[in-house]
């Protein structure tokens, strides 16, 4: 198995990775003081999420396609998306407040590569590209 070097810091610094993050956090912030997203209020709490978020590129394979079930603020999934540009992010949420969130978020961060489905997983039959290998929930 290869090893990946996990020092958030460099990780986040990346080009890729810098801005979108920047706006995922500046988003989050500004809708956690109006909507109940997410518990988190402060910057502090904010990267600490961000890195858990990104463990598991310490022990993930590049993938095709990820599907995040209950997907609410967007923890791991989007900030995945941020690291693993050239996979396709299906994130599946019911509730229409997370939905405009995350529609946001993904536009916001510049992410194409990302969609939101707003229904529940068991309404859903088939997404194009298929499940190949990961499947992430929160």
């Amino acid at each position: 198995m290869q090893h990946i070097n996990y020092d958030i810091q460099a990780i986040i610094s990346q080009p890729h990775m810098a801005k979108p993050l920047e706006r995922f956090s500046n988003i989050l912030l500004q809708w956690a003081k109006i909507h109940n997203l997410t518990a988190i209020k402060d910057s502090k709490e904010l990267y600490h999420q961000i890195a858990d978020s990104l463990l598991p590129i310490s022990f993930l394979k590049p993938f095709h396609t990820c599907i995040d079930i209950g997907s609410g603020a967007g923890f791991p999934a989007l900030i995945l998306a941020c690291y693993y540009t050239d996979s396709k992010f299906y994130l599946l949420e019911p509730r229409k407040k997370r939905v405009s969130f995350l529609e946001n978020a993904i536009i916001s961060m510049g992410l194409s590569h990302v969609k939101v489905i707003a229904d529940y997983s068991y309404n859903i039959k088939d997404i194009k590209g298929g499940f190949n290998h990961l499947s992430c929930s929160v």
